[in-house]
Formats: structure tokens, sequence, C-alpha cells
């Protein structure tokens, strides 16, 4: 919802003062409202000793108010598709109750505001199964076609002047006194990676702590700066294992070749993943923005002197 209900009430152009509201009324659009009840469920998640500061701001009360009315239109909306898995987001729910009870310990609630408190946090993790929902069902097989076309003319952005790798090595300490053990520790590292995983081998030494496991080091360009590594890097015309140890400075380095990227265009493959996340998020964010933007097509009310009261409800420490 682009309506700021604040700006609105300070600028009184939109509401309606001949329109009677229930007492527990604050916003209503469509066959939604938003009331006292949800807000107060919503204020026994903040500690107690927050709460009263969360609501003497304008725009934290504003952005709540948006956020709140947008939740009961896609939870209502789900409810009606039969969308929502019940027993799951009862689970969540409380699960979030156990883990947060120092919090809402503190508010001592009765009967009644125990409901408030479990009806906004059903809304809540519901409207979160809602946004999982909706990016489930938008599937990496559906946009392969926008991903090659996406490809074709963004090509010249995955244009490479320079070869590339990709990498993960070992590095093994040592000290004057140590070096001619720690070599030969760093030849028998070497030939057990050669039969072994890389994860194994991490596993095994990892509790050495002059042992150091470098993983992920993608797009590794020849960097003069580091020229004698990337000389190494950069001999084999092959991935895999490099069949020798580079001697650093007080380091023994074992490295595996994962990747090679010659220069030029990057193959769709090579940048395919990349893309479809892309497209993945951009196809979310417009699936969840149609929705909303579909429910919330009716004339909105807002009962101004409600939404002023806000700020004087919870500034104490009370229930």
């Amino acid at each position: 919802m682009v309506v700021s209900f604040i700006k609105l009430m300070l600028l009184s152009l939109t509401f309606i003062s001949s329109i009677t509201f229930g007492n527990n009324v604050l916003i209503s659009q469509g066959e939604i409202q938003l009331t006292f009840d949800d807000i107060d469920g919503f204020s026994y998640t903040i500690p107690k000793d927050d709460r009263a500061g969360f609501f003497e701001s304008p725009v934290r009360i504003d952005q709540t108010l948006k956020t709140m009315l947008t939740m009961k239109h896609v939870v209502n909306h789900a409810k009606n598709k039969n969308l929502l898995d019940i027993d799951k987001i009862n689970k969540d729910v409380s699960l979030f109750l156990l883990e947060n009870s120092k919090i809402i310990d503190g508010y001592d609630l009765n009967a009644i505001e125990y409901l408030k408190l479990k009806k906004f946090l059903f809304n809540k993790i519901a409207y979160k199964f809602m946004h999982t929902y909706i990016r489930d069902s938008v599937k990496e097989e559906d946009l392969y076609d926008l991903a090659d076309e996406q490809y074709i003319l963004d090509k010249d952005n995955y244009y490479l002047t320079d070869e590339l790798r990709t990498l993960q090595y070992i590095t093994i300490k040592f000290n004057e006194d140590t070096k001619e053990e720690r070599k030969n520790l760093a030849k028998i590292i070497l030939e057990e990676l050669k039969n072994s995983s890389y994860e194994s081998i991490e596993q095994k030494y990892s509790i050495d702590e002059d042992v150091i496991f470098t993983k992920g080091i993608k797009d590794f360009y020849f960097n003069k700066k580091y020229e004698k590594f990337s000389e190494y890097v950069f001999k084999p015309d092959t991935i895999g294992i490099i069949d020798d140890l580079l001697e650093g400075e007080k380091t023994y380095i074992i490295i595996e070749l994962l990747d090679i990227i010659e220069a030029g265009y990057k193959p769709f493959e090579k940048v395919k993943d990349k893309i479809l996340a892309g497209l993945k998020k951009e196809k979310i964010q417009l699936e969840f923005g149609n929705l909303v933007s579909t429910l919330t097509q009716d004339e909105l009310i807002v009962n101004d002197n409600a939404i002023i009261s806000l700020k004087d409800r919870y500034l104490t420490n009370t229930n």
C-alpha cells in the first residue's frame, strides 16, 4: 500500500467523519478490518520496557499499520483458497510462544489478551507461509527461455578479458624449527587429497590450527600483487589437484583447481544459475505485488481518532 496513514491524518484528506466505526476498528478496507485487538496482539511481542517507545514514532506506527493490513488481506485470501497448512502454522505459533516466553510472561496476560496474541501470531506466521508458498510456486524451469533471452541481450556483460579460475587450497604453516616436519605433513596431505575429498581432509586435519582450509575462491584472475601464487595457479591446463607444493612465506600450499573459464564470452551454462536466481527473485516480487494490489482495490477507510490514540494507548506498561 502506498498510502501513508499518518500523512493522511495530518493532511485531513481522506477521513470520512460521517462514517460510524466500531470502537475497536482502526482501518477498514473491503471485508478486512484492522482493529485494536490486532495491534494489542502485536504489542505483546515487543519487550515491555520498549513498547511505549515503539508507539511514540509516527513512522513506525504507519509502517506497522500498513504491514498488518496487508498481512490480514493476504491471510484472508489464503484461507478462502485453502492454501494454508493450519497444523504447521499452529505448531509454529506454539514454538514462538515457547521461544519468546520471557517477553510474553512480562505482560501477565489474561485469557482474552493471550487470545489476541495467538491470533496475531497465527496471521504473522500464515503471512510468512504465503511468502514461501509464492516463492515455491515460481519454478526455475519455467524461466529457462527468459534466462536465455536475457543472456543474449546482456552478453557483453559476460565478456572476460582475462582467464578466470575457481579453486580451493590448504595452507600448512611452519617456522624455522618445524619446516621439514611440516613439509612432510604437507606431502602426506597432498597424497591423501588425491584419493579423498577436500571435505574429508578438512575434517581430519581441522584440529591442527596450523593447517588452514580456504574454499570458495571464484573468478580468480592473474594478479601481479600475488604473482608467485598466480603463476602456480595458472600453470596447469586442466582442473584437479596440482601435484606439487607451493612454498610461500613460512607456508606450504596445496591447491585444487575446480574450474577454468577462458577469456572471451562466458558460456550460458556458467552464468545460468545467476541469471535464473535474479529472474526468480523478480518473478516472486511481481507475483506477490500483484496479489496485494488485487486484494487492496477497495476504498480505504481510516478511523483517525483511533489511530491518534495508539500513542497514548501504550504509554504505560500496563497490559
